[in-house]
């Protein structure tokens, strides 16, 4: 694990998280961590390949999705019933943090 705040997400109804990559926080290797606590909703989490092509995935709650910081590009498609809450968490076998890290920790959802 990593020292960066554990964070709490909810998806609901109408909420969405467009195209991006997860910013390298860390010296490599960084993984972001989604684990699904629960999915009542009929949203899909998106991502592109090397090559491009998107695939998609339904997020089982009790499940875990690794995503490797800067590597494919994914969304959250917009949610139209149900919610979807989860915990996104930042891996790393390093503490060598980089400029990004105090950067990410200064956005609204830390400083509060």
């Amino acid at each position: 694990m990593s020292d960066f705040p554990i964070e709490l997400r909810q998806y609901p109804r109408g909420s969405d998280m467009p195209w991006h990559l997860d910013e390298q926080m860390y010296a490599s290797p960084q993984w972001e961590i989604i684990y699904t606590i629960d999915n009542s909703s009929d949203s899909y989490t998106k991502w592109r390949d090397d090559s491009g092509q998107e695939h998609s995935i339904w997020t089982e709650p009790n499940s875990l999705l690794a995503v490797e910081a800067e590597g494919w590009e994914h969304r959250v498609l917009p949610v139209k019933k149900g919610v979807r809450t989860i915990l996104k968490m930042a891996f790393t076998t390093t503490n060598m943090k980089l400029p990004a890290f105090e950067a990410n920790l200064s956005r609204e959802a830390y400083s509060k």
